[in-house]
């Protein structure tokens, strides 16, 4: 196919944004949109070659072997470079669970399975997939995926139906879309790493690439629309964030401005802006730039130990830069050579299969013997530990695990919450209930102990606030407002305990919950967010540990959580209803407490409390916590429960 310059303007326009976003630059809120503008090039560059060879005059010239054999040459030179290099820095800056999380995304990235694998063990925007050094690999698994099928695809409607592509890719597209739009607000981290919600994406590309595309002839109009996809490309980098649903209808902003500069960029200015040197060259690297950037940033933020300043960020920014300059240089243009292109198919095939084979062996095994590659003192394994405790025992009992009292993961309806069972209260009893998300959870059982005379009864959503109309995914307006509203009610609760990761987006729903709950319950207590940290905080701590300092630097705690508690006190308060500032409590003077007994972190990850930090956290609260004078309240309940952490 014929290069187009412009296309290489475009895909800077996609990756800049990207690696500004990642490294943090906050005005750039939507960088992440930059994926979708790589979707929609990828999606029109590779159906252009494809159908120009199908639909070539001499005959049809596609060959399934050939086509891969440029995917091999296109993307896994630079990638293996890249994962080889992940596993050396993992080696030497992580620590023992770490080094294993990253044998596991090895062998995810080479299965091309890597956004399943973040889908099922992370979420894009998490505090703790922040420090995931090939989570950017999931766009990659999301391309490789749909090339799977789509060649298939062509070439059976080629032979068999008459060669409507157009109806068939806009069919497939149509179909995708809808229900990326059904399923981001149900189910976001779903329709954000699966296929299936991407394929209109790079659909979108195809389409274009098969004609699709209205024709406009030279002129004004072509120019406008060209800058309007410039526009719109513009306005996704800017305008959205991490709050907003995505990809849904805002995915529309990033892939039809992509189109729009595909379709009718070509002779325009905004063409000739985007054929400009600088842009290009950037374009060129943006491949090797999308790949290295993100390692460099993760372990350069673990080797420091704290968020990105200013100065960091610059040094990581050229670093990535370097890298992908060098990596372009001498890794992705040899293998572009006229003598590398001749190579058989199949030779090239099975050695990028062999290669591929090499990395599932090595992060195999990096995830079965990594612990065993470096010696670690006996505390930072112990407190490293942590980072595995969602699977210990300790973490079942303490959040309540199959109760049927709590929706978590990726549920798309609330059909596993047994309203029967943990909506019933007992007579002759104090009913007191702990509702809320994922942090509700995490206090329950401490409160149950704390007051064994009582029935409390739990009512969680993961991700969802103990609202009206609460915002979430799917299960959670539904779940909170029938508790609100159908049982509360009639319950005569003694107590409601709200509990939740709380946003500032929250607040204009606070007082009107309070109100509503205000003369239907005994008391009402709310309890304020916690403190959390930029990144797990076992391993937080253990790598504390292991350089020598005594205590996590104050760089790695979120600095915007002590004035979201004290904003949250203010509202609460003047409803009249009891606040709890659990971040004060945690963190007296700014003095945060690190852990609940020796070696056992206050935390399991960016702020999910352990059970032994859950009963701290009550016993520090419980003499004003007003749950009614007339229940005993036992201390003994709180003593330190007996050592089941996970071994190191």
């Amino acid at each position: 196919m014929k290069y187009r310059a412009e296309i290489d303007g475009l895909r800077a326009l996609a990756i800049l944004p990207v690696v500004a976003f990642h490294a943090g630059l906050e005005r750039l809120s939507g960088g992440f949109t930059g994926v979708d503008v790589f979707f929609v090039i990828s999606g029109f560059l590779i159906t252009t070659i494809i159908l120009g060879e199908i639909e070539d005059p001499s005959g049809d010239r596609f060959s399934i072997l050939e086509f891969y054999k440029r995917r091999v040459l296109r993307i896994l030179p630079a990638l293996a470079v890249v994962l080889a290099a992940t596993v050396l820095a993992a080696w030497a800056i992580m620590l023992p669970n770490e080094f294993r999380a990253a044998g596991r995304s090895v062998v995810a990235t080479a299965l091309f399975l890597s956004n399943v694998y973040f889908w099922r063990t992370s979420g894009y925007f998490a505090a703790t997939a922040e420090l995931k050094p090939l989570l950017h690999t999931w766009s990659l698994a999301v391309e490789e995926q749909f090339y799977v099928f789509f060649p298939l695809m062509l070439v059976f409607v080629a032979r068999f139906l008459g060669r409507r592509f157009r109806l068939w890719i806009g069919l497939m597209v149509l179909v995708s879309f809808g229900l990326g739009v059904a399923l981001t607000p149900r189910d976001p981290m779903t329709a954000f790493f699966l296929l299936p919600s991407r394929i209109w994406e790079l659909g979108l590309g195809a389409l274009i690439a098969a004609g699709a595309a209205p024709a406009v002839g030279a002129g004004p109009g072509r120019g406008l629309l060209a800058w309007a996809g410039i526009a719109l490309i513009a306005f996704g980098v800017l305008g959205l964030g991490e709050e907003d649903p995505f990809p849904g209808w805002n995915a529309l902003y990033p892939v039809l401005g992509a189109g729009l500069v595909i379709a009718y960029g070509a002779g325009t200015s905004a063409g000739a802006l985007l054929s400009t040197a600088p842009l290009v060259y950037v374009g060129r690297i943006s491949y090797s730039l999308y790949l290295w950037h993100w390692p460099v940033i993760v372990f350069y933020r673990l080797a420091r130990g704290q968020a990105l300043a200013p100065l960091d960020i610059l040094l990581v920014l050229a670093l990535s830069w370097l890298l992908a300059d060098l990596s372009f240089r001498f890794v992705e243009r040899p293998f572009r050579t006229r003598a590398i292109r001749l190579v058989p198919a199949p030779r090239v095939v099975g050695l990028g299969l062999a290669c591929l084979a090499g990395f599932l062996a090595l992060g195999g095994l990096v995830n079965a013997t990594g612990a065993k590659w470096r010696s670690y003192p006996p505390d930072v394994l112990r407190i490293a530990a942590y980072t595995d405790y969602n699977d210990t025992a300790e973490h079942a009992y303490q959040f309540g695990e199959g109760d049927g009292c709590g929706i978590s993961g990726h549920s798309t309806d609330g059909s596993g919450f047994d309203r029967e069972k943990c909506l019933r209260t007992e007579p002759g009893r104090p009913n007191y209930l702990v509702i809320g998300d994922s942090h509700s959870a995490a206090v329950w059982r401490a409160i149950a102990l704390a007051y064994p005379e009582a029935n409390v009864l739990k009512a969680s959503v993961s991700g969802c606030r103990p609202l009206l109309d609460a915002d979430g995914e799917a299960p959670c307006r539904a779940i909170i407002n029938h508790v609100y509203r159908d049982f509360v009610p009639g319950a005569h609760l003694d107590a409601v305990i709200m509990v939740g990761r709380w946003r500032a987006t929250d607040f204009p729903k606070v007082a009107p919950t309070l109100a509503h709950l205000g003369p239907l319950a005994g008391r009402v207590v709310v309890f304020g967010p916690t403190v959390e940290y930029e990144g797990e905080f076992p391993l937080l701590l253990a790598r504390e540990r292991m350089n020598g300092v005594d205590g996590v630097t104050e760089a790695a705690i979120d600095p915007t959580k002590k004035g979201l508690s004290d904003a949250l006190g203010e509202i609460v308060r003047a409803e009249g209803v009891a606040y709890v500032p659990v971040y004060d409590v945690l963190c007296p003077g700014g003095d945060c407490v690190e852990t609940a007994g020796e070696d056992v972190p206050m935390q399991s990850d960016y702020g999910h409390l352990t059970f032994a930090g859950a009963k701290l956290l009550i016993a520090r609260i419980r003499d004003d916590l007003p749950l009614g004078d007339a229940l005993p309240r036992r201390r003994a309940a709180l003593d330190p429960v007996p050592d089941t952490r996970p071994a190191p």
